[in-house]
């Protein structure tokens, strides 16, 4: 990426894409997170952090864009009513346990304690 030619031209696309994400949040539009897997040279799990944290430096609230991850994923899928997006007793539980606070630090999402898939316990961390 490094000697790409295009490089300025990436970081510049960026930068506009977030100041309109932050102008297009805060004037009512709905918005959401994707992960955009399939692409070559994405991630998963580490390209979700980094767009999260994209979201953030973009003026976003770390909450705003935990949301746009989960409840507002699943209601874009229309999966919402079906168990998916929100923690309430009785629905799928899939979810994240982090040792600190994403609200004070989100960077704080890389303190993976332990991840749950259907409220399975299918790792342990070591933070």
């Amino acid at each position: 990426m490094a000697s790409d030619p295009n490089l300025e031209k990436y970081r510049q696309a960026l930068a506009i894409g977030k100041r309109n994400l932050k102008a297009l949040a805060d004037g009512g539009v709905r918005y959401g997170m994707g992960t955009d897997t399939g692409v070559p040279g994405r991630f998963q799990g580490y390209f979700e952090h980094l767009e999260l944290q994209e979201m953030v430096e973009a003026g976003l609230t770390p909450m705003r864009a935990i949301v746009a991850a989960t409840k507002s994923g699943a209601e874009f899928l229309k999966a919402a009513d079906a168990d998916l997006g929100t923690l309430h007793a009785g629905k799928w539980a899939d979810l994240i346990a982090l040792a600190r606070n994403p609200l004070d630090d989100f960077k704080n999402t890389h303190t993976i304690q332990a991840v749950y898939i259907a409220g399975n316990d299918v790792y342990k961390g070591t933070h």
